[in-house]
């Protein structure tokens, strides 16, 4: 939680979330079973921009190969 959640490595998407959760992940998720404390947000995932879930931490120039929707569809993207 600490690491998605840092200002200076969370993702642009989680630091953004975080402002809506009703909780604070970093001080009130101190187990797996506080995971539960976390909305679905499945459907809101569809639509957020690949390059806003990746954490700040990895740096700057940070490269994914490849990022796969496993909700039983077949669509894929990739960044370069």
């Amino acid at each position: 939680m600490q690491w998605h959640f840092d200002p200076a490595t969370g993702s642009r998407y989680w630091l953004s979330r975080a402002e809506r959760l009703g909780f604070a992940p970093r001080t009130d998720v101190k187990g797996v079973d506080d995971l539960t404390l976390f909305p679905d947000i499945t459907d809101e995932l569809r639509d957020v921009r690949v390059t806003d879930l990746v954490p700040q931490g990895y740096g700057a120039h940070a490269r994914l190969l490849n990022v796969f929707d496993s909700g039983g569809t077949d669509r894929t993207a990739s960044l370069r």
